[in-house]
Parts: structure tokens; sequence; C-alpha cells
């Protein structure tokens, strides 16, 4: 709230004229939270959103879900000390930092909130202010997202369909299922307007090649899509066809489709497991192993649990990160034999060199942070 109070502060030295309405492009928390120091005491004051919004909330509520909060604090860093972290789209995840050690991390960002008076389904043309304003209801990084179109100045306000890196289309803090073609059509739909200049929620406006830039970014979606849809027609399982899908070398080159938020692995997994289920459709995954009998397995097809020990500390001298996460994820499991602790601070290395290499910043940040906590215990 006092982000948002800062924020009409400034914008009156630019223009004094009434707020006359407000847009939600979507119910996440950075773009609703501080609402009321835009509607001030005047309760007439219209807010638009698309029917159904807070939807994804909602159904986290309802099934009792709470680590979310952990794993979303985790994945923007906010668990991490400020030189530890890596902001995710905006450095406005700093602001929130004050409540890291809280049940609610993202506490901070809610405040200000006032529920939309104005809920829409379909296409709406409005006038506010005297400016002719046309609200698309189209689904992106969620199912009551909306973009804006303006006719008069040729402005396009695309929320958060759009960022400067490749969509997280399938978060790591958890969320349902992001229909990747759904995405898909809201893009063509918005290059279907006449549109001179983009503008989206973390970033500024596109101007010039801004039809470019957006028709890369759908092409983009629409492609790791339809391969992905052909690999799983194939038979092929979730691990196959992240091996399988790879992009266009030419949008390979696009730095806006660049994975340092999303990443087109998890979005491969998450259409897999959106449209299908958890079944991998390998039958050795039907009735997997438990951790606990796997590591054993292991173990003893190493040749006893101390050289599993070595395994995973050659691993590490050899900065095989993933590999020896793997093996310390084995000794952890078991029973006895295994100093726990040692193996933890190996397991933290692991993932701290992991956030070393990997470009994802959501990734990163997650490391670093499960890293950090397992130092702690």
């Amino acid at each position: 709230m006092s982000s948002a109070t800062r924020i009409v502060k400034d914008f009156r030295k630019l223009c004094t004229l009434p707020f006359c309405a407000i847009i939600y492009t979507h119910s996440h928390q950075d773009h609703v939270g501080g609402a009321a120091a835009f509607t001030g005491s005047d309760p007439t004051i219209p807010i638009y959103a698309r029917q159904g919004y807070g939807a994804e909330g909602t159904a986290f509520s309802r099934a009792g879900l709470t680590v979310q909060r952990f794993r979303g604090a985790a994945q923007m860093g906010v668990l991490l000390p400020p030189a530890g972290a890596q902001n995710s789209v905006s450095s406005a995840i700093n602001q929130v930092r004050v409540n890291a050690t809280s049940t609610r991390p993202y506490a901070g960002t809610d405040g200000g909130r006032v529920r939309p008076t104005v809920l829409i389904s379909d296409p709406l043309s409005v006038t506010l202010g005297g400016v002719d304003v046309e609200i698309h209801p189209g689904t992106s990084e969620t199912s009551d997202a909306l973009y804006v179109y303006l006719p008069q100045s040729k402005v396009l306000c695309m929320g958060d369909a759009f960022y400067q890196s490749w969509p997280n289309t399938a978060p790591i803090r958890g969320a349902g299922h992001r229909d990747v073609l759904c995405w898909v059509q809201t893009l063509s739909s918005m290059l279907s307007l006449p549109f001179e200049c983009a503008i989206g929620g973390h970033l500024e406006p596109l101007m010039g090649d801004a039809r470019e830039v957006i028709t890369n970014y759908r092409d983009a979606l629409s492609h790791v899509h339809t391969s992905t849809i052909k690999c799983i027609n194939k038979g092929m399982t979730p691990d196959q066809c992240v091996e399988a899908v790879t992009m266009p070398d030419h949008l390979l080159q696009c730095d806006y489709l660049t994975e340092y938020y999303g990443n087109v692995q998890w979005t491969v997994r998450g259409i897999f497991r959106g449209l299908l289920g958890w079944f991998s459709g390998d039958p050795t995954d039907l009735f997997r192993l438990p951790a606990k009998g796997e590591a054993e397995r292991m173990a003893k097809l190493a040749g006893g649990v101390e050289r599993l020990i070595a395994a995973a500390r050659d691993a590490h001298m050899e900065r095989d990160w993933q590999w020896c996460a793997q093996l310390c994820r084995h000794l952890l499991a078991l029973e006895g034999g295994v100093d726990v602790s040692d193996t933890r601070l190996m397991r933290a290395d692991c993932l701290d060199g992991l956030a070393d290499a990997v470009l994802s910043i959501n990734a990163s940040n997650y490391y670093r942070t499960v890293a950090a906590m397992v130092r702690r215990e």
C-alpha cells in the first residue's frame, strides 16, 4: 500500500485529473495490491476484472494448501539476504523482504486490495474519462487474465501475457495448469489489433518492433506446445519430451525468449502433466520403489554404503553437482551408516553449485534458499 501511495503522489506531479476506473489484468497480488490508494474514499470508481477473478487463489484455499507460500517465497528469493537473491521480472519484490521471516512472506504486497465491481466474460468497449477502452478476456499467465486496447492511441496493455523472458507457464511455486494453447491464442488475438505500442506489466513499452516481438513470442510458445504434443503422441515420457523439444535457431537469438524467468523444460513438463496427469506412460512408474528401498538397492549396486558415499564425494570434487545431489538424496534416504550432517552439507554445496550454473532466476533462488535451510538444520 505504501508503494502505491508513493506512485499516486508522483503521478499527481504529472496529472491532477481524478482517477475514473481501475482495470485488473489478472489477480496476482503484484497487479492488484494497493488499489485503495487510487480509489481513495470513492466507492463509485468502477474496478474491472475478468469473470472468475481470483480462481487460482481460491483453489489453493479450498484445498487447504499453504506450501505454495514457502515455494513462492523461495523462487523469488524473498527468504535470502538481498545480496543472495536474483529477483524475478521486477525488482519490486525487494519491498517485501521485511516479511521474509513471517509465515506469510508476501503479506506486504496485498495491502490495499479492493474487490472488482465489474466482471467481464466477453469483450467490453467502454469510454473512461473520455478515452475509448476495449477490455478483452485473454487467458495467459492466469485463467482470469485480460488485456486492454486503446484504439485512439493504438496502445496495447498486455498484463503478464508478455514479459522480457520465456514465460512462466509452469511455476515451481505450484499452480494449476496454465494452458499454453490458450496463451498462444491470446497472443494471436492481440496481434489482430492494429496496435503500435505494447505495454507489459513488468517492462518498458515496446515501440517500433512491438508486433515482431509479440509474433515471435507467440510462435515460440506455439512451437513448444506443438512439438510437445507430437512427442506425447509418440508415447514419449516427460523426460524424453524434454530431451526432444528444441527451439528453432531464429527464435533462440531473441533476447526476450531467454529462459530467465520461465523455462522451456518446465513448459514441456507442464504441458504433459496438465493434459495427461502424473503418469509418464512408462509402466515402471506405476508403482515406483519408495525412496529408502531405491537407496538401499543403489548402495548395494555401488558395493556398499561407503562406496556410495565415496561416489558422491567424487562427484562433489568434480563439481558434477546434479549427480552429486542425486546421490546425496539416496544417502539421506538410508537409515544408518551415513554421516547425515556431512551429507547435508555436501548437498547444500551441490545446490549452490547448481544455482551458480543455472540461468533461471526462479531455479537459482530456489536452489540457494534450500541450501541455506539445509545448512541451518
